[in-house]
């Protein structure tokens, strides 16, 4: 099987949309600065999430800065929301396309190594998803269909639990090879 780089996304605030690159940092933390920031309740306390406010998932956030560094605190801009099957319900960091195989090919790459151009990732075990990729935001409306077809027909795993093993930055094409 062969696999490309199709898309990479960076989440700058927990359970909010995020951002589609071109290029992206992945550092032994893993992607920069990618889910580097939540919301505090300010009144109360704690920060707050999507699970419990799944409003919050309707806003979109973006690093204010183009090209963050790993470990290096930058602010981020909010979009407020005006307000399928669509891979921003499962907020990725990286999407691989597949040339040459069929169906999910997820499972296969449990206790091997992806690498990605020059990141190399260790993928330690695959990765379920919970419900809140059935929650609305954005132009996408609420969906519980998808994880009834995800576990339907993948027992509700999509991607793989990795950790970054080799970090550099990861670019829109590049090669993705298993081994």
């Amino acid at each position: 099987m062969s696999f490309v780089v199709d898309q990479l996304w960076r989440q700058a605030v927990k359970s909010m949309r995020g951002e589609r690159l071109e290029a992206l940092e992945f550092a032994a933390a893993g992607a920069a600065d990618d889910r580097a920031r939540a919301l505090r309740d300010g009144a109360r306390g704690g920060i707050r999430g999507g699970k419990k406010n799944p409003a919050i998932m309707r806003c979109a956030a973006r690093s204010a800065d183009e090209t963050p560094t790993a470990g290096a605190f930058r602010p981020a801009e909010i979009t407020l929301p005006d307000s399928s099957v669509d891979v921003r319900r499962f907020r990725p960091d990286l999407v691989v396309a597949k040339a040459d195989a069929e169906g999910f090919v997820e499972g296969t790459r449990v206790e091997r190594t992806l690498r990605a151009g020059e990141v190399e990732f260790a993928c330690e075990a695959s990765c379920p998803h919970c419900a809140m990729a059935t929650h609305g935001f954005a132009d996408l409306p609420r969906d519980t269909r998808v994880m009834r077809l995800l576990v339907r027909e993948n027992g509700s795993d999509l991607d793989a639990c990795t950790r970054v093993t080799r970090p550099d930055v990861v670019h829109r094409g590049d090669t993705v090879s298993i081994f």
